[in-house]
């Protein structure tokens, strides 16, 4: 937080307010546990992890992820505790 008020300030802007928004995330976009898997092995670090690795490890992490995701479906989401900051700010 002091760095970003430390940049905004420093740019002619007015102490930024920082509003701590904690929500659940739907990685699944209401599509269901499957579709949760696929998103996460398709983008991000599981990807990278995953790229070029033999077909038995690619199976076994996608199972993994499965089971490690399987407690957070809620009908047809997949909701993962999450948090953000609003920050805001104006010219000074």
């Amino acid at each position: 937080m002091e760095r970003v008020t430390e940049v905004l300030t420093k740019s002619g802007w007015t102490p930024p307010l920082f509003k701590k928004l904690d929500l659940d995330l739907d990685i699944a976009a209401g599509r269901g546990l499957e579709e949760a898997v696929i998103q996460s092995t398709q983008i991000g670090v599981v990807n990278s992890w995953l790229r070029n690795q033999p077909g038995e490890i690619v199976s076994t992490a996608i199972a993994s992820l499965r089971d490690a995701l399987s407690p957070y479906v809620d009908g047809n989401s997949v909701r993962l505790p999450g948090a953000m900051w609003l920050i805001s700010s104006e010219p000074a």
